[in-house]
């Protein structure tokens, strides 16, 4: 009885090596849209389809490429590989392309404070050797403003400048455009 045993060759851990890193990509794509996407004045859902699609027709030709990393042959799965790493990383790159890259510089605008609330939140701490639990809260400051063009947007504010707010009152914001058009709100 003969055991076939595979060994662990160098073509293995290049794949295993380039495998992490894209998934590590995906994941600082995600964080990129977690932290730009509250200052960008355009739905979400807007460049998520964007990129979605741009993964899906990429995808029709580019996952013969996923088979060397994923070792299967079968197509759904490195299409899978394929559309939701490339949606993660359109997406990514989209707001932050925009939020750091500027066409034209910024302008202020008038916006009407519609709401002012805070949000406990709460730190994590170590409760044992492999668990974590709730620890001191925190409170965000946020405002709901409406803009101009009669948009209503939620984002947050330092808490000493929340505290200079009041309900119905205008207060002026700087907007720039980004390299993809969408405005991004550039300080508060």
């Amino acid at each position: 009885m003969s055991q076939s045993n595979k060994a662990f060759t160098r073509r293995d851990f290049s794949r295993i090596i380039v495998g992490v890193v894209i998934i590590l990509i995906s994941f600082f794509s995600i964080g990129a849209v977690g932290a730009f996407a509250q200052y960008t004045l355009v739905n979400r859902w807007i460049p998520f389809l964007i990129s979605f699609f741009i993964a899906a027709a990429t995808g029709l030709t580019l996952w013969r490429i996923w088979r060397r990393f994923t070792d299967i042959q079968v197509f759904w799965v490195n299409y899978l590989c394929h559309l939701i790493c490339v949606t993660c990383f359109c997406w990514g790159a989209f707001y932050l392309l925009n939020s750091t890259v500027t066409i034209r510089p910024a302008h202020p605008e008038d916006v009407v404070i519609e709401r002012k609330y805070t949000v406990t939140r709460y730190h994590t701490r170590r409760v044992g050797r492999r668990s974590v639990g709730r620890g001191a809260p925190y409170t965000v400051y946020k405002v709901k403003a409406r803009f101009p063009d009669g948009a209503i947007r939620s984002f947050e504010l330092p808490g000493s400048r929340y505290k200079q707010l009041r309900k119905g009152r205008s207060i002026t914001i700087n907007i720039r455009r980004g390299i993809f058009g969408a405005p991004v709100i550039e300080k508060i």
